[in-house]
């Protein structure tokens, strides 16, 4: 019962590493977006294998994010607040796909 009565305490640990580890390669990969835009001055053609490293890794971890179950109310309102925090960007919640795993996972912990 206690893992259900945690709605007045902080998020699960694990959950929480998942979003910071989601938060750090959204970061870095929003970092190196620019240089592979070919309109962009900082653009540069070397850098486009580690850009793509990081697309791929922010990809993963935003699908671990997502697929992660909830188990509390705590756990819905940091993931909630943490995927809805960048509302002009595409890549929190990318799609109808993402959403689904979004919603089941939220739906998983009951």
């Amino acid at each position: 019962m206690a893992t259900r009565d945690r709605s007045a305490a902080e998020a699960d640990p694990a959950l929480r590493r998942r979003i910071m580890r989601h938060r750090r390669a959204f970061l870095a990969y929003e970092r190196y977006a620019p240089m592979g835009d070919s309109l962009d001055p900082r653009f540069s053609p070397a850098m486009m294998p580690r850009l793509d490293r990081w697309q791929h890794r922010e990809a993963r971890r935003r699908r671990d994010l997502l697929t992660h179950p909830v188990h509390s109310l705590a756990d819905m309102r940091a993931k909630a607040v943490y995927l809805l925090a960048y509302p002009r960007s595409d890549f929190l919640i990318d799609g109808p796909g993402e959403l689904a795993l979004f919603l089941r996972a939220m739906a998983a912990g009951k």
